[in-house]
């Protein structure tokens, strides 16, 4: 007894699969392909963000410090923290004269565009001496962007 096997079905079953196989490899293509061109929401600093300390004094008797700041990026800044340290004590926030602003400078209303420089007095009366200062650049976004990758530190001596 012979079977006749209807092929017919199978081969319409075959193809059935490689059309799904095919519609999801095209898909995967397409969506690798325009996922590098979606917008994204990045929060972070651009490059070309850069201060620099372009001159400072330090008077040890009122325990304060005048720092100039200048913008050497290609970006402008929104303002900056500062916070010194010494030989026992790291990382603590240097605020303006007058004001208890833990370590952060808004240059409020007016950001510090390219090749600008602005003058500050900040004060460190609760510490002993300021040996080492870290200038952290801020960017507004959505929220506060501290630019992680664009953080100085210099020693400055004779503040103490």
């Amino acid at each position: 007894m012979r079977r006749n096997l209807n092929k017919r079905g199978v081969s319409e079953m075959i193809a059935y699969v490689l059309l799904i196989v095919i519609a999801i490899s095209v898909s995967i293509i397409v969506y690798a392909y325009l996922k590098s061109y979606v917008w994204k929401d990045n929060e972070g600093c651009p490059d070309g963000v850069s201060l620099i300390i372009e001159d400072y004094i330090c008077d040890p008797t009122s325990k304060t410090l005048t720092l100039t700041i200048n913008n050497h990026g290609t970006h402008s800044v929104d303002g900056f923290m500062l916070h010194g340290s010494n030989s026992t004590r790291k990382g603590f926030a240097i605020n303006l004269v007058g004001k208890e602003n833990n370590g952060e400078v808004f240059f409020e209303g007016d950001r510090l565009n390219a090749s600008e420089s602005r003058s500050f007095i900040f004060t460190y009366t609760e510490h002993a001496s300021v040996e080492r200062i870290e200038i952290k650049p801020l960017r507004f976004g959505k929220n506060l962007i501290v630019c992680e990758n664009s953080i100085i530190t210099q020693d400055i001596g004779g503040c103490g």
